[in-house]
């Protein structure tokens, strides 16, 4: 039963992994691992305390409205002193709702030529996002207003964070131009070693190392930056730039 398979969003994307795992690695071994608990995106009155896993848009409903405790229930004791801290130094939860008013500033600057050279777009949906945002006072309008049965609310969610950012067609297409590492343990620190010699691409610990490769990763790099700088406005406590060019790897 192909749409059988298709009917939720973790399995969708599981299709697509294995599609693009097919394509780059065809020799790759693959495993299903069934999902447990709440399903994608379950809503918080869902949550009765008595199930073993919560959806992430539970959790971060409950740590929206102040329910940090009842959150703490679902989440590993490993994590929860990480969380603990960023609530208490005000980055989390980050919430895109943060940024409704920027993320249509932006958007209402707009044409449809340039929503047409946003990944993915195709059948004249460029049309249907500019006529969205010149009705829209809220994110959740403009998704209301642009979905469709052949546009999903996920797709559009990732075209108005594409166009935020910036991001066109040709970003997206281009060869990734380094592997990027965020965090190790003793057995990673070996794999990293081995890795210098045998890597296909460029392995960086820093992200400004990509200065010292070509432009091409000059340019994901900046991206990169660009993005984190714009993530810091979703936080409870607004950040400064520059904490891309700040971040630690996590050690372990």
């Amino acid at each position: 039963d192909v749409a059988g398979v298709l009917r939720t969003p973790n399995d969708t994307l599981a299709v697509e992994y294995i599609r693009a795992i097919r394509e780059a690695m065809p020799q790759a071994a693959l495993l299903a691992v069934p999902r447990m608990g709440a399903p994608h995106d379950a809503p918080p009155a869902a949550l009765t305390g008595q199930e073993a896993f919560a959806s992430a848009s539970q959790l971060r409903a409950l740590l929206l409205a102040g329910r940090s405790d009842e959150a703490f229930r679902y989440i590993p004791e490993p994590a929860q002193d990480t969380l603990r801290r960023e609530l208490r130094l005000g980055r989390a939860p980050a919430t895109l709702a943060a940024l409704d008013v920027a993320v249509l500033a932006q958007l209402r600057r707009m044409t449809p030529e340039d929503f047409a050279r946003l990944p993915d777009v195709s059948e004249g949906l460029e049309n249907r996002l500019y006529t969205a945002v010149r009705r829209a006072t809220s994110l959740d309008a403009l998704y209301a207003f642009a979905k469709a049965k052949r546009y999903t609310h996920a797709r559009i969610r990732r075209l108005v964070l594409a166009a935020f950012l910036g991001l066109t067609r040709e970003d997206v297409e281009r060869p990734v131009p380094y592997l990027r590492v965020l965090g190790h343990n003793e057995r990673g620190r070996e794999m990293l070693r081995r890795a210098k010699e045998t890597a296909r691409l460029p392995v960086i610990l820093r992200g400004k190392e990509a200065f010292s490769l070509d432009k091409a990763a000059a340019d994901v790099y900046i991206m990169e930056c660009r993005a984190a700088d714009l993530y810091a406005l979703a936080f409870p406590a607004k950040q400064a730039c520059g904490l891309e060019q700040t971040a630690q790897v996590v050690a372990l």
